[in-house]
């Protein structure tokens, strides 16, 4: 009988120090990154895509301290688009509408907006073609498209090809355009501030067919 309580005691203890560990490993997988807001968007969470310094698009849970004013208005500030950030990635919990903890997703867990356009990016790709569907559209400075290209990747870009001057005219998509396909042929352009300064390149939609 001793034995057996010796074991059992040993094995608590081993539960209890694996849990107790189990935190410091998880904050030790959190990251710092650098990089420029390129989207936002809210359903029943709120995430933020970053591309980083070097050339990835970081799509994750907005939860830091900073991202509470627009996670109440479901909203980005337009001004915010393109803006240089510090960030700290780990994981945070999502939830469903219904308030169901649906497990651990990669997180913005600390944001720093350092200033506007002035991130050093890798160099851009080649223009590319890439088909899709349109899940938003909006203006600050400049107006931005995103699309959810066939390879499920939500790619967000400045838009510049002539089917787009209506749409910047007014400062609005249609309605019906959001979820259409597309054809888009993928390069840069330049970003410009509200006074018209140059902000220098950034991914740009140079052509895009709409697929009725």
């Amino acid at each position: 009988m001793r034995q057996t309580a010796l074991f059992l005691n040993l094995a608590t203890a081993l539960l209890i120090s694996i849990g107790l560990a189990t935190p410091t490993q998880a904050a030790g997988d959190n990251r710092a990154i650098s990089g420029i807001i390129i989207a936002y968007e809210c359903g029943d969470n709120c995430y933020l895509t970053v591309r980083t310094e070097f050339g990835e698009d970081l799509n994750a849970l907005c939860v830091a301290d900073a991202c509470q004013p627009w996670n109440e208005v479901v909203a980005l500030p337009p001004e915010l688009m393109g803006a240089q950030v510090d960030a700290l990635v780990g994981t945070a919990n999502q939830y469903d509408a219904a308030g169901n903890d649906m497990g651990p997703y990669p997180a913005f867990l600390e944001i720093t907006v350092m200033a506007l356009g002035e991130a050093e990016l890798g160099p851009p790709p080649d223009d590319q073609f890439l088909g899709g569907t349109i899940t938003g559209y909006e203006c600050g400075d400049n107006c931005y498209l995103t699309i959810r290209t066939d390879s499920g990747e939500d790619l967000t870009a400045l838009c510049v090809a002539d089917t787009c001057q209506p749409w910047n005219e007014v400062v609005a998509l249609p309605p019906e355009l959001i979820g259409a396909r597309v054809e888009t042929v993928l390069g840069e352009s330049n970003q410009f501030d509200a006074e018209g300064n140059d902000m220098g390149p950034f991914p740009a939609f140079l052509e895009i067919n709409l697929l009725y």
